[in-house]
C-alpha cells in the first residue's frame, strides 16, 4: 500500500471507529457518503459502500 492509500485508509478507519465509539457525533451513513463524495470513485470507498460487489474477496457469497 503506497503512502496516499495508507493515509486515505487511516482517515476512513478513524472516521468509522470514532463514530462507532461515539467519539464523533455523526450518522455513519451520512459520514460514509460525505467520505465518498470527497474521495470520488476511490477503491476503498467503493468497497465500504458496496460490500456485496466485493464479497468474493472475503470468501462470502453474495445474496440471491
Amino acid at each position: 500500500m503506497d503512502k496516499t492509500d495508507r493515509i486515505t485508509f487511516e482517515l476512513a478507519y478513524t472516521l468509522i471507529i470514532d463514530i462507532h465509539n461515539r467519539d464523533l457525533e455523526a450518522d455513519m451513513i451520512t459520514a460514509l457518503h460525505v467520505l465518498s463524495k470527497q474521495l470520488g470513485s476511490y477503491w476503498l470507498t467503493n468497497i465500504i459502500l458496496c460490500p456485496v460487489e466485493y464479497s468474493h474477496l472475503s470468501g462470502d457469497k453474495a445474496p440471491g
